[in-house]
């Protein structure tokens, strides 16, 4: 969640290099040490620890509406803890849940159980929309992101409810509220994504 690659030395605390036969560096600072590299086979890595168990990239694979009505029948938690697990779909962080899910119309304290077919049609929809804009746009910096080159992204521009909490809705013009799920910041507007069961 803190560690960064860099193609150049920097000023921050080094924790790996991988050095290339044409002589260039990627290198890899983590000061909170939060890293863990696993050294594997390319042709079978998929099936071995870390990434069994790793859920469909959005990005890369196919979600059907289908598969995630049946992965998310089985919980009862809120829908914006269940689009970080990454063992159901990877790919989600904490600011891109919050900002799906304003799009969707859909509150974050909503039951994963209780999301209709149609829900989960927009929730793949706006994933995939949202996710793809921030990579071309080279992510979003929102406190300390920065791509292997040094550059900030831009996609922070773009965000909706994400670190607006008492700034007015852009849709509506209702403060946007900040609320604690699962120990993460989950921004959102109540009129826009009001709670219905």
């Amino acid at each position: 969640m803190t560690g960064k690659y860099f193609f150049e030395e920097n000023s921050q605390e080094i924790s790996l290099v991988f050095s290339f036969a044409n002589g260039k560096k990627l290198i890899y600072c983590d000061p909170r040490g939060f890293g863990v590299f696993h050294l594997q086979p390319l042709d079978n890595f998929y099936s071995s620890l870390p990434y069994l168990g790793i859920g469909p990239d959005l990005i890369q694979e196919e979600i059907t509406p289908e598969y995630l009505f049946s992965r998310f029948q089985k919980l009862r938690i809120p829908i914006k803890a269940s689009l970080l697990e990454q063992k159901i779909m990877s790919g989600i962080g904490n600011i891109y849940a919050s900002e799906i899910l304003f799009f969707c119309k859909i509150s974050p304290l909503k039951p994963t159980n209780k999301i209709t077919l149609e829900e989960i049609k927009q929730i793949i929809l706006h994933s995939k929309r949202i996710l793809q804009k921030s990579i071309d746009m080279h992510g979003t910096s929102v406190v300390d992101f920065v791509s292997p080159l040094h550059g900030k992204g831009s996609y922070q521009n773009e965000l909706k409810v994400y670190m607006r909490e008492n700034k007015p809705c852009y849709e509506c013009q209702t403060p946007i509220i900040m609320e604690k799920i699962n120990n993460r910041s989950s921004f959102f507007c109540p009129q826009c994504q009001k709670l219905e069961l």
